[in-house]
C-alpha cells in the first residue's frame, strides 16, 4: 500500500480495512484483546479508560467508549478513549 500511495495512485479505504482485520486477528492468536466497544455506556474505570474531555471522573461513573482500546494479557497497550456526561464528544441535546 506504501507502494500505491508512493506512486499517487490511490488506496482504498476498503482495502485498508481489510488488511487492518487480517492484523488484528494475527494479534488476536497472540493474545491481543479490545477493550471497549465504540458506542457503549459501561462505568468508568482508570484502569482500563482514558478521559477524552469534559468533567472529572471517578471509577464507576457512566461513560461511553468513543475510541476501543487494546490489551496483551494483563497489559494496558493502549486505554479506551472515553467521554462521561455532558462531555465535549457528548451530542448536545435537541430542544
Amino acid at each position: 500500500m506504501q507502494t500505491l500511495a508512493g506512486e499517487g495512485r490511490t488506496v482504498r479505504t476498503e482495502d485498508v480495512l481489510k488488511l487492518f482485520g487480517k492484523v488484528e486477528q494475527v494479534l488476536a492468536g497472540a493474545g491481543l484483546t479490545p477493550v471497549g466497544t465504540v458506542g457503549t455506556e459501561e462505568p468508568f474505570d482508570t484502569r482500563w479508560h482514558q478521559r477524552m474531555s469534559g468533567a472529572a471522573l471517578r471509577d464507576g461513573d457512566p461513560v461511553t467508549v468513543r475510541f476501543v482500546g487494546y490489551r496483551l494479557g494483563e497489559a494496558i497497550l493502549l486505554k479506551a478513549m472515553v467521554s462521561g456526561k455532558g462531555g465535549a464528544a457528548e451530542p448536545a441535546d435537541e430542544q
